[in-house]
């Protein structure tokens, strides 16, 4: 299983269990989107009380997260 890199591993830990607005986490850009869509860690949001734009963390994610 892939490991996160540093940043990865801090967007990861800050996801509070609700979908999340990608702005929150500051300094992390379209690449790291892109590398945690990717690795199945986040996803785009399914809850529909949040916005589409809105990312949610994946099971995946939570055990990456926290190995």
């Amino acid at each position: 299983m892939q490991k996160p890199n540093r940043r990865e591993l801090k967007v990861l830990r800050e996801f509070a269990g609700t979908p999340e607005p990608w702005e929150r986490f500051a300094g992390a850009g379209d690449s790291t989107l892109k590398s945690l869509l990717e690795a199945g860690w986040i996803c785009e949001n399914t809850d529909l009380n949040y916005p589409a734009e809105y990312y949610e963390i994946t099971p995946a994610g939570e055990s990456a997260a926290y190995q």
